[in-house]
């Protein structure tokens, strides 16, 4: 990231202590999204979409499991709608969401003039954030709440955990592992 120009040398000191704080379930979202939009204010559209591209493409479809790429496969094939549901922006999960051919629902950025303000436009897709966003999602679509399959790797995700049919705990964080267990959530180390 940082040869292609998306960090600073000083930035590269906070990915392993992110990574660590995400791992363990200790990451304060808050920090983070105050870090990225003072990063990304003033970026065009479609600066921030190519920075997506290349952290999909270098980055995440490299790591993407084919277990979870036949679920969703098949999910579609059974006439079920997957949806990626992400705190991060939009804009740069928009080649992965077309790439695994599922809806996206992610955190909006607010946009000026064809440019970013550094704000978040409406609620974020975050813990509770992203139970209310997907509810919306399907109010709007006319469907049922409660009758969906629930796919979480993070604490944060509980929420949408809790209320789903069907919640699968897949390669989650230590707190959520430990959450599932106690609950009896079916755990997916993919």
């Amino acid at each position: 990231l940082r040869r292609r120009g998306l960090l600073k040398f000083g930035d590269i000191w906070d990915i392993p202590c992110f990574a660590a704080l995400y791992h363990w379930g200790l990451l304060d979202y808050r920090v983070v999204v105050r870090r990225a939009l003072k990063a990304w204010r003033g970026k065009t559209v479609s600066e921030l979409v190519e920075e997506g591209r290349m952290c999909v493409d270098g980055d995440i479809r490299p790591r993407l499991r084919t277990p979870l790429v036949e679920l969703l496969r098949d999910l579609r094939e059974q006439q079920v709608e997957p949806v990626l549901m992400s705190a991060s922006p939009h804009e740069l999960l928009r080649h992965l969401a077309a790439d695994l051919g599922v809806e996206l629902l992610a955190t909006r950025l607010s946009v000026t003039d064809d440019r970013f303000t550094g704000e978040v436009e409406g609620e974020r897709c975050y813990g509770a954030g992203k139970l209310r966003i997907l509810n919306d999602h399907l109010d709007r679509r006319g469907l049922e709440r409660g009758r969906t399959l629930v796919l979480g790797d993070s604490i944060s995700d509980r929420p949408l955990l809790e209320t789903a049919r069907l919640p699968v705990a897949v390669a989650p964080d230590p707190r959520l592992r430990s959450w599932a267990r106690r609950n009896a959530i079916l755990l997916w180390d993919i």
